[in-house]
């Protein structure tokens, strides 16, 4: 299958902007999302969410919050794709065979780094915050 890789430029910025705030409410309900949920919600062929998954791992690195990509999943074995294994090494500087043991730890990280805000407020500060952050992403 020819595989294409989306510049940050290419993403829908809308897409991508839904699909951040919707892997935070799975990370704060503490549940991995299937590759197909995904692609069905979001109108998005599986092989530009493979993509928008890659930028969706850098924008949290570069908001110092765990990898929200590590909750992405097959249905078949429930842990993510080849190409979430290839970003993680390649990222973190190891082995791609060493990121699998490190999986685990990051799903982990993502359920308490993005636990419910205590009150609303809090919350809507998050949200406000969030969509700076987005932003600032995608048009560096």
């Amino acid at each position: 299958m020819d595989r294409r890789n989306l510049a940050k430029e290419d993403l829908d910025s809308v897409k991508f902007d839904i699909l951040v705030r919707f892997m935070i409410v799975a990370a704060e309900r503490k549940r991995l999302v299937e590759y197909g949920e995904l692609t069905k919600v979001f109108g998005i062929s599986l092989q530009d969410l493979r993509d928008y998954a890659k930028w969706l791992g850098d924008y949290c690195v570069s908001v110092g919050k765990p990898p929200l990509s590590a909750l992405i999943v097959n249905t078949t074995d429930g842990r993510p794709g080849d190409d979430y294994y290839v970003w993680y090494s390649s990222t973190h500087g190891m082995e791609k065979k060493d990121a699998d043991s490190a999986w685990g730890k990051s799903v982990a990280d993502c359920f308490v780094s993005y636990k419910v805000p205590i009150n609303n407020a809090k919350r809507f500060e998050n949200i406000a915050k969030i969509s700076k952050s987005i932003s600032t992403f995608l048009n560096k």
